[in-house]
């Protein structure tokens, strides 16, 4: 277990953002940017769920502070969820049409606690 386990942590540069990809097994990545409404609405429910599912790793990527990140995983819209195993994405959910909660708003969720199962 990393200490980045069971908390948000705020990537600062694209280096580290590479580091925190490559050095956690399971991560779910919360693409947003500071005047996006639709992102912050949801982050209370992605600060939940950090808590809830600590054996992941949670990550923070303000789009206008690291173009070059939402550039490489094509973030064209916000809110953008990615969900990585190592440093391969295994799925993705762009925007929320309803209150997010992890059961409609992170269907992967199940993938990345359990990738074996069906």
């Amino acid at each position: 277990m990393t200490d980045q386990q069971g908390s948000i942590v705020e990537v600062t540069s694209t280096k580290d953002f590479a580091e925190k990809i490559n050095d956690a097994n399971k991560t779910v990545v919360h693409f947003t940017a500071e005047w996006s409404g639709p992102s912050r609405g949801v982050s209370p429910t992605f600060d939940k769920l950090s808590k809830e599912y600590s054996s992941l790793v949670f990550l923070k990527v303000d789009i206008d502070n690291l173009p070059d990140v939402a550039r490489e995983w094509s973030i064209r819209s916000l809110p953008a969820v990615n969900f990585f195993q190592g440093e391969r994405k295994i799925d993705g959910m762009i925007g929320t049409s309803t209150k997010p909660n992890s059961r409609n708003w992170l269907p992967s969720m199940p993938l990345l606690l359990h990738p074996n199962s069906p």
